[in-house]
This record gives structure tokens, sequence and C-alpha cells, in this order.
């Protein structure tokens, strides 16, 4: 997609401005690029620069944006890109593309920055932090040890013993 990018004239930052760190470098971020000219949209008022992030999704979860938004389905995508607007400093709507991996068929859209949801989103990952290094066990995010992200966790031995 990138390629695509720079071929319709888009021009990018070097990888090393994409990149953050914060909380003492224990969180980290790399945006997939920071875009900073490029043509000017038909219908769309473009600030430069901006953050371009990209997701590959199956075709159940493209469809499910498409249809609902971002922040209906894939809320977690929003905080990842308030977050690097936020510790990148680029508050320029982000360009957001989603590729369906089945089908190919992209969908690009500006997400605003939302510090709010910036600020909330950096607190919890400090707090997160700070109760860990601690050795505090915060309480759980879910209920069920079977629910995805608790199989996936790699604390999850530790948090439901």
């Amino acid at each position: 997609m990138r390629r695509h990018l720079v071929a319709a004239g888009f021009k990018f930052a070097p990888s090393a401005a994409c990149e953050f760190t914060a909380v003492a470098g224990t969180m980290r971020g790399h945006a997939d690029g920071i875009i900073i000219h490029g043509p000017d949209l038909a219908g769309a008022y473009v600030i430069y620069p901006l953050i371009w992030e990209h997701k590959a999704l199956k075709a159940t979860s493209w469809r499910e944006i498409e249809r609902d938004g971002l922040e209906k389905k894939h809320f977690n995508y929003l905080v990842q890109v308030a977050l690097y607007q936020m510790y990148l400093n680029v508050t320029n709507p982000a360009l957001v593309t989603i590729t369906n991996a089945d089908t190919c068929e992209w969908l690009h859209f500006f997400v605003p920055f939302n510090p709010e949801r910036a600020q909330a989103w950096s607190d919890r990952a400090a707090n997160i932090i700070v109760a860990t290094r601690a050795s505090e066990l915060l309480p759980r995010g879910f209920n069920d040890p079977e629910k995805f992200p608790c199989k996936q966790c790699p604390h999850r031995e530790r948090c439901w013993t």
C-alpha cells in the first residue's frame, strides 16, 4: 500500500521519525508512516503532516468497519492512532487504510485527533506499567479465561491461578 501511495505522489518521513518511546522507554510504538506531503485530494481538506496507519483484516472485519466504522468494531486501532498522534506530535487527522486480506479491497478514511482519548489511554498504560513494576495484579479486563484476549495474553496463567 505504501508503494501505491508513493506512486500517487505522497511523500513519507523517514522511518525513524515514526518511532516513539514513553514511560522511561517501557511504552513504545511505531506508526506505519508519517505523510509529509501529497497531492490535493478532491473533496478532502488534508493538512500535512499526518500519521498513516495500515491494517490488513479478514473480509468479515473489513465489512464490519465499512458498515459500522472503526470506533464500533476495532476501537483498539483508534486508540493506537491517537497515541501515535500524541507521542509523535502529529495531531492533524490521520489517514487509516484498511486492506481486505481476502479480496485486496481498500478502505481509506481520516481519523481526527482526540486528545482526551490519547491522554486517557496513555495514563492507563502508565498505570499498568507502574503496577507491573510493583508486582501488583490489576483487576482483570475479562471475566472468562476462555475469551480470545485472555487466551492470547502472556500473563494468562498468573492472572487466573
